[in-house]
C-alpha cells in the first residue's frame, strides 16, 4: 500500500513536470528497489522490537546492529573451526588442512601447497593442549543485509611436550565474497622465535598482529634464543633461574609497607622473568609452577599490583595498592 501511494504521488508529480514515460518508468524501478530495502529493515526493526525487554533502557533499538552482535557474539563458530584444523593435523590429513583455507588464500598465499607440507612436517602432534578460545576478536561488518564477520587469536598449543604458538584468522560468513570464507591468515611459532618477537616489541607479535588484510600463511621456526623458556600465563619468557623461590606472604607484608619496586628488587633479588610486568617464582603447588607477578608503575617506582599465575591461567590477585585504587 505505502509503495502504491508513494508511486501514484511520484507519476503525478513527473507528469505534471513534463517528464517522459521512459524517465517516469526508470525512475518508479529505482523508487521501487529503494522501498524494498527500506520495507526489508522495517520488517527486521519489528522482529526485534516484539523481543524488546520491557523498560529496558538499554535496549539497542538499531535493529541492524542488534541482530549483528547477536550472531557476532556467539562466536562459537571460530573454535568449532580451529578445532577442525587441529584435528586434521593430528591425523595428516594434508587435503583437509588445505580445505580449511579459504578459497582466496589458496589462490593468493605464494607457493601454498609447499608451506603446507612444511606446516605438517613442523607440526606433525598430536594435540595434547589446545589453549585456542571459543570466540575471539575481530572485524565485523554490515551493509544491506549482508554480512562478514573474520576473528583472529594467538594462543599456545602443546605437542609431546613442546609449546608452539599459532596465529590463525578466519571468517566465519562473507556475504560480499564467499571466496573469502575459511582460514584467511595463518602463523606458526617455535617458542624461541614467538619469544624473540615479544621481546622485541612488547606489546605486538610483529609478524601477525598489526593490521594485514591479504591472506598469508608464515612459519617462523628460528631458535637464535638460548636462554631457558618458560611459558607463564600462556606467554613464552626468557627465564633466569636465581636458585631460590621467594615466599607469598613475606612478599605481601613487604609491599604492604614500602610499595617501591627497587626496595623490592633489593629484598628478594632480580626478576626470574620480565617482559611489561616483573615475575617472581614461588614454590610449586600440586606440582606446578606459580609466579608472582608484580604490575608497576616505573615513573613512581610504585608496585601498582601483585597476583599469582601459572603456565597457562591467572589464578588470584595477592595485593592491589590502595593509592591506585578508585
Amino acid at each position: 500500500m505505502k509503495k502504491t501511494v508513494c508511486f501514484i504521488l511520484l507519476s503525478a508529480f513527473l507528469m505534471l513536470s513534463g517528464c517522459g514515460q521512459n524517465k517516469l518508468d526508470e525512475l518508479s524501478a529505482e523508487l521501487t528497489d529503494k522501498l524494498g530495502v527500506l520495507e526489508q529493515y522495517y520488517q527486521e526493526y519489528k522482529s526485534h522490537q516484539n523481543d524488546k525487554p520491557k523498560g529496558d533502557e538499554k535496549y539497542i533499538t538499531n535493529s541492524r546492529t542488534r541482530m549483528l552482535d547477536k550472531e557476532y557474539k556467539q562466536g562459537h563458530i571460530y573454535g568449532e573451526m580451529v578445532d577442525e584444523f587441529f584435528e586434521a593435523l593430528d591425523n595428516h590429513d594434508e587435503e583437509t588442512v588445505k580445505s580449511m583455507f579459504a578459497p582466496y588464500a589458496r589462490e593468493t598465499i605464494p607457493d601454498f601447497d609447499q608451506k603446507i607440507s612444511e606446516l605438517m612436517t613442523l607440526y606433525q602432534g598430536p594435540t595434547d593442549i589446545n589453549k585456542r578460545k571459543d570466540s575471539a576478536g575481530g572485524v565485523r561488518e554490515v551493509s544491506y543485509g549482508k554480512k562478514r564477520y573474520v576473528r583472529s587469536d594467538t594462543f599456545p598449543v602443546v605437542s609431546n611436550g613442546e609449546p608452539y604458538w599459532f596465529h590463525i584468522s578466519l571468517s566465519e560468513r562473507n556475504d560480499f565474497d564467499e571466496s573469502q570464507v575459511g582460514i584467511l591468515r595463518l602463523s606458526f611459532y617455535t617458542k624461541e622465535a614467538y619469544c624473540e618477537d615479544l621481546d622485541y616489541d612488547a606489546t605486538l607479535t610483529v609478524h601477525t598482529t598489526k593490521s594485514d588484510d591479504n591472506p598469508f600463511l608464515n612459519l617462523f621456526t628460528e631458535k637464535n634464543i638460548t636462554d631457558e623458556i618458560r611459558v607463564i600465563c600462556k606467554m613464552p619468557y626468557r627465564y633466569y633461574s636465581a636458585g631460590v623461590k621467594i615466599d607469598e606472604n613475606e612478599a605481601l607484608e613487604f609491599v604492604k609497607q614500602n610499595d617501591s619496586y627497587n626496595a623490592f628488587k633489593e629484598h628478594f633479588g632480580e626478576p626470574n622473568a620480565q617482559r611489561i610486568f616483573y615475575y617472581y617464582e614461588l614454590p610449586d603447588r600440586n606440582g606446578n609452577p606459580q609466579y608472582l607477578v608484580l604490575c608497576v608503575e616505573e615513573k613512581k617506582d610504585e608496585i601498582i599490583s601483585i597476583n599469582v599465575e601459572d603456565k597457562w591461567e591467572f589464578q588470584y590477585e595477592v595485593w592491589d595498592n590502595p593509592k591506585y585504587q578508585r
